[in-house]
């Protein structure tokens, strides 16, 4: 070993440790902070199962796939794409009263997964972009203004060649990262 390795050796090994340290020390708290932020942690909520989650009580009531060809034409659906209804009902905690706890907000997204296929998933259409003539007093989504027992209808366009192995992903905000993944 030459002189001058023997003399800074010290010095060295102090900066193989302290500098990967440091940028941990920095950016840690950055990433776990978006981490903590993302849906990574799926509650797996199998077929016919209810679920306590966020304050409320979840559970699909029903699934229906209404096919391309079966759609009216004046549902106006893009060509090659089917329909998925989704009915979920939500019980916030407590009575239905003045005062008692509000439904919780969240986001539904409905996702195909397939083996050797990459992941593909759709957010729900509430916009109305395709008109299935739903009772327009229920809810399409969540409603964080009711205290008492909903059920709501999700309305998912898919593309025809979508799998029958989806489920639908329930992302409550202040329950991140994890999330429900009901097995439909």
């Amino acid at each position: 070993m030459s002189g001058w390795l023997r003399r800074n050796g010290i010095a060295l090994g102090a900066v193989v440790v302290l500098v990967p340290t440091s940028l941990f020390v920095t950016f840690s708290s950055d990433w776990l902070g978006y981490w903590g932020q993302r849906a990574t942690s799926p509650v797996v909520v199998e077929r016919g199962a209810d679920v306590d989650f966020g304050g409320a009580g979840w559970r699909v009531t029903e699934v229906q796939r209404i096919r391309s060809t079966e759609l009216p034409p004046e549902a106006e659906a893009p060509a090659g794409t089917d329909a998925v209804v989704v009915s979920l009902e939500v019980s916030p905690e407590g009575p239905a009263s003045p005062g008692a706890p509000a439904s919780p907000g969240c986001l539904l997204d409905l996702v195909e997964s397939r083996d050797g296929a990459p992941e593909r998933s759709w957010s729900s259409d509430t916009g109305g972009g395709v008109d299935l003539d739903i009772d327009l007093d229920v809810p399409r989504g969540c409603d964080s203004e009711r205290t008492g027992e909903y059920t709501m209808r999700a309305v998912f366009v898919v593309p025809s060649d979508a799998g029958d192995a989806l489920q639908l992903h329930v992302e409550v905000g202040d329950q991140l990262p994890r999330y429900l993944s009901f097995r439909l």
